[in-house]
């Protein structure tokens, strides 16, 4: 297969993502809890943070169980359950 031009992989998750709608809900909330819990990671590892992905991941939960402590909102929300 040849090297993909930048304008086939801008085009090619299209397919992909109707893919997703045909997913089982709670197949697409996992995946939405890891891509959440990965891009926070990156997002703080790009600033200087030391967190891994596991760190972030019980960060992200400890911050919904305060909430749903509080009523402020359901893990389902935040992407969490």
């Amino acid at each position: 297969m040849p090297f993909p031009t930048p304008a086939h992989i801008l085009t090619r998750p299209k397919g992909a993502w109707r893919a997703l709608g045909t997913l089982a809900p709670d197949r697409l909330s996992a995946l939405r809890r890891v891509a959440t819990i990965e891009s926070i990671g990156s997002s703080t590892r790009i600033e200087g943070s030391k967190l891994s992905d596991r760190d972030v991941a019980r960060l992200l939960q400890s911050f919904v169980d305060h909430a749903e402590q509080f009523g402020a909102f359901t893990g389902a929300q935040a992407g969490c359950s």
